[in-house]
């Protein structure tokens, strides 16, 4: 069944096509809009090449490989349906590592199966840590690798599993019930998440949007040294009850071209530790109040 966009709006030369089926949108750009709403008119393959090729200049076989990608992409539920999570015993001698962090007042506790798996989550919150283990309303995550997969739990219950390669989905994932618990809401009652950050002062905010590698963090953390407050870094979440952005007290990462102009600006940049991610990926970690 084809789902076509329920709302289509202009944004900076850019067209936000939302889905009231699934509650989901993607940001295209003008060209392939175009295409999108010539298939929504006639999703007959002889009309689309055709059309596509005379009022676009599309050459014929870009034509059949775009028809392809809208037809799969509008045929498809935009967001697949959860399946129920494999039954996966859960095996507390994994608890290789384990980490206590606190925010807010929540009391979160972290274990690592391996060291590898600790690399993937705990950089992000590592200035967190609470150093004194309290046990007082703790919520406890479990991330382990096992029979090839990464297992995700909270509290003893599997939340999901991945695939070894699909680490970024598992960060993902980690990083939303954090929100969750950091301002006790569940998952359902989220309007999304932006890929931006975002500073404020008392009366007004700034989100910083972009590609990754564009200077988002960069931009940010000059905002901040110039007196404005982090709300979030990388990840800005949207309460879909009042439409506000909620904070999420990551750390900032910041890559190594910035490192000359941030080492100006912020005392003792150049004595952070570095995180290297693979060969010649290099970053430092800024914590939420510099």
């Amino acid at each position: 069944m084809l789902k076509a966009p329920s709302l289509s709006k202009q944004i900076n030369g850019q067209q936000l096509l939302w889905f009231s089926c699934s509650n989901s949108y993607i940001i295209a750009h003008k060209d392939i809009n175009k295409l999108i709403n010539l298939f929504v008119s006639n999703s007959k393959k002889s009309f689309f090449i055709r059309a596509a090729s005379e009022i676009m200049e599309v050459p014929r076989s870009q034509s059949e490989i775009y028809y392809e990608e809208i037809k799969h992409f509008l045929s498809a539920d935009p967001i697949h349906k959860k399946q129920l999570p494999k039954i996966i015993p859960f095996d507390a001698s994994l608890r290789a590592f384990s980490e206590t962090y606190l925010v807010y007042g929540k009391v979160i506790k972290v274990n690592y199966s391996h060291k590898q798996i600790k690399e993937l989550l705990h950089p992000q919150i590592a200035h967190l840590i609470l150093e004194k283990s309290l046990t007082n309303n703790q919520t406890v995550f479990d991330v382990f690798f096992s029979n090839s997969t990464l297992n995700f739990y909270k509290n003893s219950v599997l939340i999901d599993s991945y695939k070894q390669s699909d680490y970024p989905t598992l960060q993902g994932t980690f990083c939303m019930q954090l929100l969750c618990v950091i301002h006790e809401k569940t998952e359902e009652e989220w309007l999304g998440t932006i890929h931006a950050s975002t500073v404020a002062n008392e009366k007004e905010a700034i989100l910083v949007i972009g590609e990754s590698g564009k200077g988002k963090s960069t931009f940010t953390t000059h905002a901040m040294a110039a007196g404005l407050n982090l709300v979030a870094d990388d990840l800005s979440a949207v309460l879909a009850k009042n439409k506000h952005i909620y904070s999420y007290h990551g750390a900032i990462s910041i890559k190594s071209g910035a490192f000359e102009s941030l080492s100006k600006i912020i005392p003792g940049f150049d004595k952070l530790p570095l995180i290297f991610k693979g060969q010649k990926k290099r970053f430092r970690k800024i914590c939420s109040a510099i």
